[in-house]
């Protein structure tokens, strides 16, 4: 599903050193993988070239039927849209309630059912346990709760691949286990899932498989034994 093949990326700078270095490897559909690593291991910019914000300055990233060597910049919005994001400050708009916020997404991609907004909106609002909270605004929730907003948001356009960019670096650590708990849930009913993150221990009780990244370099790359899990009834 998502190739590095030899990628490498760096920043025009006055030293221009390598962010990445010689990236070779291959997630598979399903797979809930974490990267591991200190600020500055590259982890962020990892997720970037998933979504090809970034490209590679050497080698080539490939996503489902998407390849950074041959992509039409037509084409890009299209591979976003196969993609959720999830980030450690949650990016909320501050003037729109949790509902709105949610359906604002759906709207950017051209639905504009006033009925279909509210079914689909509702329907991730639930499943991340904050329908409650449907008509609250941001300043309004914990932090918790925002990032359960966030992950509604992730979701509701139905991705197959999520990426979750630091999503407990602003919470304490029981709040942290419950949202890795829903990004759990989200993965064992079908998505792919890449969290970036420094907590190992967190990495250890919900991964499938930890890639750790030091200095841009790839470190470790090992599957965790774990029996198996059905995904929750929708």
């Amino acid at each position: 599903m998502i190739y590095f093949d030899g990628v490498y990326k760096r920043y025009a700078g006055p030293r221009e050193a390598w962010v990445l270095e010689n990236i070779d490897l291959g997630v598979d559909v399903g797979e809930m993988v974490f990267l591991l690593g200190p600020s500055g291991a590259g982890k962020s910019t990892f997720l970037k070239l998933v979504t090809l914000e970034e490209r590679p300055s050497r080698g080539r990233v490939r996503v489902q039927q998407f390849d950074s060597a041959t992509i039409r910049r037509r084409d890009i919005p299209s591979l976003r849209r196969r993609c959720g994001m999830v980030y450690q400050d949650f990016r909320l708009i501050r003037d729109k309630t949790v509902e709105e916020n949610v359906a604002y997404v759906l709207q950017m991609t051209g639905v504009l059912n006033r009925d279909l907004l509210r079914t689909e909106t509702r329907r991730v609002l639930n499943r991340v346990g904050l329908f409650a909270k449907r008509n609250e605004f941001p300043e309004n929730l914990s932090g918790g709760e925002q990032q359960r907003a966030a992950i509604a948001r992730a979701l509701v356009h139905q991705p197959t691949i999520i990426l979750a960019d630091e999503p407990t670096g602003n919470l304490d650590p029981e709040m942290g286990a419950e949202i890795m708990q829903i990004l759990r849930h989200v993965n064992l009913s079908g998505a792919t899932v890449l969290v970036a993150t420094h907590d190992a221990e967190l990495a250890e009780r919900f991964g499938d498989r930890l890639i750790a990244l030091e200095a841009g370099k790839l470190k470790a790359d090992r599957r965790i034994r774990r029996p198996p899990q059905r995904g929750p009834e929708d």
